[in-house]
């Protein structure tokens, strides 16, 4: 992924700033019309419109109204068939999958046992080096096993499999199309071919992303409502929300927290509040001295008020974390199994006298100076400074970097390295996990094998008795045994905290109030503008 020079970046957020500004009115937009519109303000644009590349909100917002998987997410977090009609477990680690038959891709050609296990396959393939090919450890191959049959076989049994193919891991794409445009594929100028409910139609880099309405959609029960979807990268905040007020946009999800109030007050538009498998945290780059000593992630920690930053930036918002990065949306279902370890999960609370005594253990106990870098926004910025004036307590230098989306999105998915580790100190992060499930978090964070490109361990962070763990619990099908396992792993990331979690995070969206849209805590991978109802 390359990193665009700041002067670009500053011309297409003018450029559309003055477009968007020009064409307000005080009408509302076509979308809300006469429904043929919808049109969703992006703060970023899309990495590119693959599934491999499908691990952050704004691509997936385009990507999820394109494609679709054996499974998807429902609004209570359970994975249901989607492209598959029927499956089943011939032995734990054997799957076999029957796909749904008279279903096309938006070319009118029909989809195959082929597409299915090339898209797999591909996910699976290290030359990809997709952000989800983690997903696949567990998997053996997978083959054809009939016209519309696909098996699955493992090499130990995978307590989330079909849970994994519900993510952006078992989106399917043409392979005929693929063949034909690999090297353009999910860019500007070679796009994409699926079998969702909208069709890529053009994509101007850095301002413009246009769907249009499948005619070939084989579900007929959807209402699609729009003919078009328009997605407009407006990556300055205030002129994001201007957009949104104006009538410009009808659909925004990013946006700094003290303007809800502003949005709030217009009858034209409505705040809808979701549940989150977000976490806010710090991540420690434990390749890099001195944050590879234990004692110095744990005097920053403890010297970090928690309250105070949620009172002051993230109200109504956030949630106050203890070590652990997942809360109780993470474990519907079996909440029995969870509900002691969580209430007496260690913690790391607000206490200079502690900070201190961890930071005399280290080989700079009167302090040292260190870069937090994180993604420009204005809450962000808002906790950076907060951190940095707590840490002055602790005679700790806290400076500050500003990056942009592209630059925070390569060092967290292990496109920045030097020297074997992350080119940062220490980043203000986030993770929104791919299921409601604990394992959701740790696999992906905290496991040796995703650090590195495509990877989402970020802090660099490796244990090999929490490996050998990480392997044994997604083998285990009992959920006691397997709650039992992931809770042991929890302890030992609790006690080394190469992530530093603040607070978990409800999310707010706006859209026009003339539309329904029902959002859940698995927003990230279930966000269909196809349930879009009109009032």
């Amino acid at each position: 992924m390359k990193i665009k020079k700041a002067l670009v970046w500053w011309f297409v957020v003018l450029l559309i700033a003055g477009t968007l500004l020009t064409g307000c009115s005080n009408s509302r937009n076509a979308a809300t019309a006469d429904l043929k519109t919808f049109t969703v303000g992006l703060d970023s644009d899309a990495r590119a419109l693959d599934p491999a590349k499908g691990y952050d909100h704004d691509t997936n917002a385009v990507l999820l109204q394109i494609t679709e998987g054996l499974f998807a997410f429902d609004n209570s977090g359970k994975a249901v068939p989607a492209l598959v009609k029927e499956h089943k477990a011939v032995d734990p680690k054997t799957y076999v999958y029957d796909l749904k038959d008279k279903v096309t891709f938006s070319d009118g050609s029909p989809l195959t046992a082929d597409d299915v296990v090339f898209s797999l396959n591909r996910q699976m393939d290290p030359q990809t080096a997709s952000d989800e090919g983690w997903m696949f450890s567990s998997v053996d191959s997978i083959t054809k096993t009939g016209p519309l049959q696909v098996t699955v076989k493992l090499k130990a049994p995978d307590a989330l499999l079909n849970i994994k193919l519900a993510t952006t891991a078992g989106l399917v794409i043409s392979q005929k199309y693929y063949g034909a445009h690999k090297d353009t594929f999910g860019k500007p100028n070679g796009g994409i071919l699926a079998t969702g409910p909208y069709v890529f139609e053009k994509w101007t880099s850095g301002s413009e992303i246009v769907l249009a309405k499948n005619k070939n959609y084989w579900d007929k029960s959807a209402s699609l409502i729009f003919d078009k979807i328009v997605y407009k990268v407006i990556t300055d905040e205030t002129t994001r929300v201007q957009a949104f007020t104006s009538g410009q946009v009808d659909f925004i999800y990013e946006y700094p927290i003290e303007q809800v109030n502003q949005i709030k007050a217009d009858s034209k538009l409505r705040l809808i509040y979701a549940d989150s498998l977000c976490t806010n945290y710090l991540t420690f780059n434990t390749k890099r001295e001195p944050f590879n000593d234990v004692n110095i992630r744990k005097a920053i920690y403890s010297a970090i008020d928690r309250d105070t930053i949620i009172k002051n930036v993230v109200p109504n918002v956030g949630v106050k974390a203890n070590s652990l990065l997942f809360d109780k949306t993470f474990i519907g279902g079996v909440e029995d199994l969870w509900k002691d370890y969580m209430a007496k999960a260690p913690d790391y609370n607000y206490d200079l006298g502690k900070a201190k005594e961890y930071l005399s253990k280290t080989k700079v106990p009167n302090g040292f100076s260190y870069t937090l870098a994180y993604r420009d926004s204005t809450q962000k910025n808002s906790i950076a400074l907060s951190i940095q004036q707590s840490l002055k307590e602790l005679n700790i230098d806290v400076k500050l970097d500003k990056l942009t989306q592209e630059q925070y999105l390569a060092n967290k998915f292990g496109n920045n390295i030097k020297n074997g580790a992350g080119d940062y100190d220490v980043l203000l992060d986030g993770w929104i996990s791919d299921f409601p499930d604990p394992d959701g978090d740790l696999t992906p964070l905290y496991a040796t094998s995703n650090f590195g490109p495509g990877g989402s361990n970020d802090a660099g962070y490796s244990n090999t008795t929490l490996d050998k763990i990480l392997s044994q619990q997604i083998s285990e099908t009992d959920q006691g045994k397997r709650a039992r396992l992931l809770q042991e792993a929890y302890a030992i990331a609790s006690e080394d905290i190469p992530y530093a979690p603040l607070f978990y995070e409800k999310r707010i969206f706006g859209i026009n109030k003339d539309l329904n849209l029902e959002i859940s805590a698995s927003w990230l991978y279930n966000l269909y503008f196809k349930n879009i109802t009109s009032k």
